[in-house]
């Protein structure tokens, strides 16, 4: 081996074994003007339509939401022409003529693998010029060993051979490579290409195949596999701090076994995916997804982890229990939206058939036995809930759409269809609660009442604010917290429709805030700030209309009465929601006290 120094003079080296890791650069394609000193590169893979490749679109989206409403312009499917350099700047000349001025640009379009070593080494190369190694990490020279981003390796789940330039797999690679050197009898066992990346407050994490990988294959949706969405909150909504995940999980039809999974979310992603990932690594299916058993604490998990949850999803979609529609809503097709009244007014879906769930059973035979209906709520959870009744009374064709109107709206602002979609973040905050008078030179601390959604999963903060703030006198302020992270945008644009005003809003320490006053802003009336009525149903009912609703009347006095915090957790119940007097407690409590009672009475 010929060794060449900083200074330009060569020596020869033997070698009994000799490893090749010289890994990869960031691809620089022949632009006019890319040379630029303003011009710096990463590596990273290209995608023209969206961010974060090994995303689905759908679930890339929610990272597109969330670039958004960090304050970032986001600009898809327009490249770059050629940049032209200037004396205090530099300009991005796009492919549509527009001019993007930059004081700084970051390339981050793809690598490719430093393998001219290898290949001056009469080593063999793939088309795309990954050297070639077999399951020892040996080249096509058995002396000669390649590890990290130059190398092509193999597949866990499809046994292609293709690259997979991560961290984990090289750092494997390598201690095989030294294993064998030492004299160990060790193979490499092929990776399933698990990620994850932080973008603003969101983490991206993906494993296994997504969709676009599994089309390009030729594989078809329906047939040959399924992919199911949920929305499932990090830990319990009682613990401070839960923040919500969506959650994409791909398998083979009809077995049932795991090829890839996607969760975007602020807390609690990285542990997910890493359980599914293991759970891939092993060939397991659905049903191994539904049976793990997790550790659970109120900090950091539901007594059903958000992977269970994923896995009895899917076994309802494989048992027939819940059917999903695709991403665009087909023509003959009514969007049943069953949220609740309040929840329109922060978004509603053009030409949607509305039924409240609550009011689902009392007007079924409003609805067409013999229409395709897809039902639609905030995130997915009461949609199944309306498509299994609509089901158990005779209704053939019914769907859900996955992900609920988080995702639908996300995927509408991307066609450019929801007005209400460029959110800004408003003011910063600093600590709880401030914000800058007009005017003023310092920050003020807002006169407001406090609410604190966190842990809600939506609608539930949109819920308690509009019942909040029926009870305020005009002009007063409501400061809300919430750790969903659709919150803010969701609050503007409710506001706005009641005749409210947003004072400020954006997000502090991994939580989003809101200050709303109530009235219009300043300086307005209600009919100018654009507010207006909730829908008919929202109104109080009369009491004929209340005929044929159940209550339960107990005789006598109870002297304690105590709600299970785990079935609060399954049935999305905050304390806050709980009428006074009633104590939280587990089943050890109940049982205890049970036996000190002279009767009890569980529900």
């Amino acid at each position: 081996m010929t060794v060449q120094t900083p200074d330009g003079s060569t020596y020869t080296e033997d070698y009994d074994k000799l490893v090749m890791s010289t890994g990869s650069s960031p691809v620089k394609p022949p632009i006019p003007g890319i040379n630029s000193a303003r011009i710096h590169t990463l590596w990273n893979i290209p995608d023209a339509d969206q961010v974060m490749a090994p995303l689905d679109p759908e679930m890339a989206e929610m990272i597109h939401q969330e670039i958004r409403d960090s304050g970032t312009e986001l600009i898809l499917s327009d490249g770059v022409d050629h940049f032209d350099e200037k004396e205090d700047r530099l300009d991005i000349v796009l492919q549509s003529g527009r001019v993007v001025p930059a004081e700084t640009v970051v390339l981050s379009i793809g690598v490719k693998p430093n393998s001219r070593l290898a290949k001056d080494a009469g080593l063999e190369l793939n088309e795309r010029g990954y050297v070639k190694v077999n399951e020892f990490m040996e080249t096509s020279d058995p002396d000669i060993y390649a590890a990290g981003d130059m190398v092509e390796t193999y597949s866990i789940i499809t046994g292609d051979r293709q690259p997979a330039p991560l961290a984990s797999p090289a750092a494997k690679e390598g201690r095989i490579i030294a294993d064998r050197i030492a004299g160990r009898d060790v193979k490499y066992a092929g990776f399933n290409g698990t990620s994850i990346a932080k973008v603003f407050h969101m983490a991206a994490a993906s494993t296994g195949l997504n969709e676009k990988e599994l089309k390009r294959r030729g594989e078809t949706k329906g047939k040959d596999y399924a992919a199911v969405i949920l929305t499932q909150n990090s830990h319990v909504g009682f613990y401070t701090g839960a923040a919500p995940m969506l959650i994409k999980l791909i398998f083979r039809l009809p077995s049932g076994k795991v090829l890839g999974a996607q969760i975007v979310g602020a807390d609690g992603a990285d542990k997910r995916i890493d359980v599914i990932s293991t759970v891939i690594r092993f060939g397991g299916t659905v049903d191994d997804l539904k049976n793990l058993e997790l550790a659970y604490a109120p900090p950091y998990s539901s007594a059903k982890d958000p992977v269970n949850m994923a896995g009895f999803v899917a076994e309802n979609f494989l048992t027939g229990l819940v059917r999903f529609s695709d991403y665009e809503v087909p023509e003959d097709a009514v969007i049943l939206d069953i949220r609740e009244d309040p929840e329109l007014l922060a978004y509603s879906i053009p030409g949607a058939r509305h039924i409240p769930l609550t009011q689902l059973r009392d007007r079924i035979e409003e609805l067409d036995t013999n229409q395709h209906y897809v039902a639609m709520c905030s995130v997915g959870v009461r949609s199944y809930t309306a498509a299994r009744i609509l089901m158990e009374n005779g209704f053939s064709d019914v769907e859900v759409f996955p992900g609920g109107t988080s995702l639908y709206r996300a995927l509408e602002s991307r066609n450019g269809n929801d007005p209400e979609c460029g959110c800004d973040p408003g003011a910063e905050i600093t600590g709880a609660f401030r914000e800058r008078e007009e005017g003023g030179e310092i920050d003020d601390p807002v006169p407001a009442v406090k609410l604190n959604c966190c842990g809600m999963q939506c609608p539930g903060p949109l819920m308690k604010v509009n019942d909040m703030m029926k009870t305020m006198a005009d002009g007063k302020k409501l400061a809300v917290t919430a750790s969903d992270p659709g919150f803010v945008r969701d609050i503007r644009a409710w506001a706005k429709k009641t005749g409210n005003a947003v004072t400020s809003s954006g997000e502090n320490n991994g939580e989003y805030y809101a200050v709303i006053r109530k009235g219009p802003a300043e300086g307005t009336d209600r009919a100018s700030a654009g507010a207006v009525s909730a829908p008919a149903s929202a109104a109080a009912a009369s009491p004929a209309e209340k005929d044929g609703q159940t209550i339960i009347v107990f005789s006598g006095d109870f002297d304690k009465v105590m709600a299970c915090t785990m079935s609060m957790d399954v049935m999305g119940i905050r304390k806050e929601e709980l009428i006074d007097g009633v104590q939280l407690a587990g089943v050890g409590t109940y049982l205890g006290a049970a036996d000190d009672a002279g009767s009890n009475l569980f529900i």
